[in-house]
Parts: C-alpha cells; sequence; structure tokens
C-alpha cells in the first residue's frame, strides 16, 4: 500500500511459478554467497522497509551480514503462513479468552495495525492492551520502558 515500487522491485525477480517466500527462502538458505547477496539485496529491503515511513527509496542497497539471520526467520514463518491459519485465535477465543493477557502495540504500526490487537483485547476478558504512541512495526527505541510494563504485567 505504501510501497509499491519497493514491492515491485521485490516481486520482479520471482518467477511467475514460484511464491515470493518460496523463493527468496531457497536463495537466503543457499551456499553460494551470490545467491545470499541476491535475496539480501532483493527481498531484505523491503521487509525492513514495510513497517517505517522515513525510508529513501533511491538509497543504493548493500549487503548488511547482521540482518541475515533475522531475513532467514522472517522468511520461514512467511513461507509457513505465520504457522497459524486465517483468523484462528478468533475462531477459538472462548479457550483463551479468561487467560491474563498483555497486548503491547505500536500506534503507528503500519505493517500490523492497530484495530486488530484493539479488536482482540475487547474479546479477551482478562486483557490488558498497552498502545505505544511509536512509530513502525518494532519497538526497540523504547525496551527499558517494555521491560518495565512487562515485569508489572508478570508480578
Amino acid at each position: 500500500m505504501l510501497y509499491p515500487d519497493m514491492y515491485e522491485k521485490m516481486v520482479n525477480p520471482v518467477p511467475k511459478n514460484q511464491k515470493v517466500a518460496d523463493f527468496y527462502l531457497k536463495l537466503i538458505t543457499s551456499n553460494k554467497k551470490s545467491d545470499i547477496n541476491f535475496a539480501m539485496l532483493n527481498f531484505a529491503p523491503y521487509e525492513h522497509s514495510i513497517g517505517k515511513l522515513n525510508i529513501d527509496v533511491n538509497k543504493k542497497q548493500e549487503v548488511n551480514e547482521a540482518y541475515i539471520p533475522s531475513t532467514k526467520i522472517f522468511l520461514h514463518y512467511m513461507k509457513n503462513h505465520y504457522f497459524i491459519t486465517d483468523k484462528q485465535i478468533l475462531k477459538n477465543i472462548k479457550k483463551i479468552e479468561k487467560i491474563p493477557t498483555l497486548i503491547l502495540h505500536n500506534r503507528l504500526d503500519l505493517l500490523c495495525p492497530l484495530k486488530g490487537a484493539y479488536d482482540l483485547s475487547k474479546l479477551l476478558k482478562k486483557s490488558t492492551l498497552i498502545i505505544n504512541p511509536a512509530l513502525g512495526h518494532g519497538c526497540q527505541k523504547n525496551m527499558k520502558n517494555l521491560k518495565k510494563i512487562l515485569n508489572d504485567f508478570i508480578d
């Protein structure tokens, strides 16, 4: 929705008969450095950008080896549909509705909009929803505060 140009660049190399996750997972788990680099230059920029707003789409991409493990994990989850079926949690809400649950969510998460977490918190009778005012999908900048929230909840 926000990065169709980056999406197009990412999917263009994928053969029509293959799924994006299958294609890039095969490359990134290859023993050939050229395959890994190809995946990191074509898939990783998209994956690392989709939850953010201030991305320079014209910036020359370089392979950052520190991102290889997280990109492998992301592709593994993507290939396996995140190990969850469509609406699995909502279809089984009765099984978990009374479990004390803490839901932490960034208000401006473009990848996973707040509405889903908000609606889930309404269905879980013993849930607490904490909305972090942060932008984006990650929460690295606020870890100290998030650790305190988690510790308070566990206590």
